[in-house]
């Protein structure tokens, strides 16, 4: 069980984190916290005046809370703009991103975005006071533990040290290091090797500051092992990031590991029954924010049932619910009522499929194949490359 003060953080993820993405998630947990993809300041001050542009960027349902919205940029003035347009849009809290390692933030002319501002350290420091002048609500970092050949406890430190002379109080470490060149950022996620004691050391340096700790965190029992071994008590939180995409599942438990009595949802039914009466108000074709379209295109349908593509990743109807949204988003018939009318006909042809694994508990933990198949239907089956990953 996680104490009440210990957040748990679904990070930041370009291409994923949109308002559909996030709306899943508080449909399974109304406890986790929701972050945004980053934004670029530049986006938001070029579209400032364009409410339906504005809109898309900054756009959040009306069951969205607990959201952190992240910035990406290092101009001063136009940071400190920009947050001041997003906390008129509502969030809870402005983040600034220097922790991507993407070539397509860490450059940018002269003027370096995301992880490399962590070489930029008084920079960064200007960026926050900038920001934290302009707005009310809480301005944080998110960065890593160094970037290429700097990244000794010392230089680490030194950051810290430096960006909380703006009156920054929490940090979001990636507990690894960046490599700006000759890396992936998916490879950047997995060959830096992790140093979480370099995190609890961070914590034990700078008492009054707060920490969460993110990176190659899989399940929330890992968090709870992390806590059981006592670390610093300005630890607060743990971030996930592609497990949430991969198996968000997992995160059904939350509720209920914060002492709730019991989950939001019960079953993989019930969670996407809940999803598709919520596209059904959000993206109906003439209505809203697709009042122009007569059909919804298929980029949008693909982002707004994305989230639930991984929702069976080790069960039987994982294959079958990504080739058959991916068919029915072809059908133009479909597109014109839109995605919330696709996913409810994912529902019943997985109800007829797989009704045991549809109405399985969250929390039931079904430990193999064979356990599986003594709870199918007569009627279900699964075909083999169902059944390699459940082997």
């Amino acid at each position: 069980m996680l104490p009440g003060n210990i957040a748990v953080h679904i990070a930041p993820m370009i291409d994923v984190s949109n308002r559909y993405f996030r709306s899943f998630f508080r449909i399974l947990s109304k406890n986790v916290v929701l972050w945004t993809e980053m934004v670029k300041d530049d986006a938001i001050l070029y579209n400032v005046t364009d409410p339906q542009k504005l809109e898309w960027l900054l756009g959040k349902c009306d069951s969205e809370s607990k959201v952190v919205f992240q910035l990406g940029g290092s101009d001063p003035e136009r940071l400190a703009q920009a947050a001041k347009v997003v906390e008129d849009w509502g969030y809870d809290e402005i983040n600034l991103n220097v922790g991507c390692p993407s070539e397509r933030v860490a450059q940018k002319g002269e003027i370096s975005f995301g992880a490399a501002l962590m070489l930029k350290p008084e920079l960064v420091r200007d960026c926050i006071a900038a920001m934290q002048a302009a707005v009310s609500v809480p301005v944080t970092v998110k960065c890593r533990l160094g970037v290429d050949d700097f990244d000794s406890p010392e230089f680490t430190r030194s950051f810290i040290e430096t960006v909380a002379q703006s009156g920054c109080k929490h940090f979001y470490i990636h507990a690894r290091k960046a490599w700006l060149n000759g890396l992936s950022p998916a490879q950047n996620r997995t060959i830096p090797p992790l140093n979480y004691e370099r995190v609890y050391w961070l914590c034990s340096e700078f008492p009054d500051l707060s920490f969460t700790l993110n990176g190659g965190l899989k399940t929330l029992e890992e968090a709870g092992n992390i806590l059981q071994c006592d670390p610093p008590k300005n630890l607060v939180g743990f971030m996930y990031g592609r497990a949430a995409l991969n198996t968000p599942a997992v995160f059904s438990e939350l509720d209920k590991w914060h002492g709730e009595d019991s989950r939001r949802v019960v079953d993989r039914r019930d969670l996407l029954t809940q999803y598709a009466d919520y596209l059904d108000k959000v993206l109906q074709p003439g209505h809203g924010v697709c009042s122009h379209l007569a059909i919804i295109p298929p980029g949008m349908c693909t982002s707004s049932l994305k989230p639930c593509i991984n929702l069976f990743n080790g069960f039987p109807g994982s294959k079958l619910m990504s080739k058959e949204t991916e068919r029915l988003i072809r059908d133009p018939a479909n597109r014109s009522r839109g995605p919330g009318h696709i996913l409810r006909q994912m529902i019943t042809l997985l109800n007829q499929r797989y009704p045991r694994v549809m109405i399985s508990q969250f929390g039931e933990i079904i430990e193999n194949y064979q356990l599986l198949r003594k709870k199918l239907e007569p009627t279900e089956s699964v075909d083999e490359e169902e059944e390699e990953c459940l082997a």
